[in-house]
């Protein structure tokens, strides 16, 4: 849940805005401040100045906000209307602590037939006891029914398998963490097996943290870590590790 503020609450009044000591650059609306289920605030407030104000005096980018020195501005919109500049800011930052928000995926993807659990008890079999039809062949091509040598090739046609090279499985399983922040930190764990942060709701073999998104939005650095799990067969652990 969101939360709003803004001066008209009765918590400041526009007497106690800050105007950065610039002369001609005044608050004409000092906005509200929300803040969403990440802990982002953001505020948009408009400034009026005279036309001819150097631009050097304008709100600069990552400048704090007057009244919420830890939102800082992200994006500034100029525009001149009847011999004023009207500067609209739009600020953000972190106040305090903040909660991580998780997100669960579950999907399915494609997998080789013969690495289906049940392929040599149900459907495909082996080479010395083949099922619905399913030919393996030796290195040189001719079919076999050695189970050292043989790899299985295809069903034959006229099998209710015909034609079935893989199959879905579901084992495209991620899980995200999104939360927002003010300190900026390096992570150097993407591409290696780890445990998810706030623990998933399933619980496969094993995680592979997957990849890492930082975005400023003023003084705030937005970040969301995701984790894709092993499946059946779970991540080698040692490419991975």
């Amino acid at each position: 849940m969101s939360r709003t503020i803004s001066y008209n609450d009765g918590q400041v009044t526009k007497a106690d805005l800050v105007l950065l000591g610039q002369d001609g650059l005044q608050v004409q609306d000092p906005g509200e401040l929300t803040t969403d289920r990440y802990g982002l605030s953001t505020v948009t407030t408009v400034w009026r100045a005279p036309a001819d104000l150097p631009k050097t005096s304008w709100p600069a980018i990552y400048s704090p906000h007057p009244l919420y020195p830890f939102a800082q501005l992200d994006r500034r919109r100029v525009q001149i209307q009847g011999g004023h500049t009207i500067i609209t800011g739009e600020y953000a930052g972190v106040d305090g602590a903040t909660d991580s928000v998780y997100e669960l995926t579950v999907g399915v993807q494609d997998e080789p037939i013969v690495s289906h659990p049940q392929f040599v008890s149900s459907i495909g079999g082996r080479p010395s006891a083949p099922l619905h039809g399913a030919i393996f062949l030796d290195p040189d091509g001719a079919v076999t029914t050695n189970d050292d040598i043989g790899q299985f090739a295809y069903f034959k046609v006229g099998s209710d398998f015909a034609g079935i090279e893989s199959y879905l499985a579901a084992d495209f399983v991620t899980w995200r963490q999104r939360y927002c922040t003010n300190v900026v930190v390096v992570y150097g764990d993407v591409g290696h097996i780890s445990a998810p942060a706030g623990g998933p709701l399933v619980s496969p073999s094993n995680w592979i943290k997957i990849s890492t998104n930082i975005e400023r939005r003023g003084a705030a650095f937005m970040v969301c870590h995701e984790w894709r799990a092993g499946g059946r067969r779970g991540w080698n652990s040692i490419i991975y590790s």
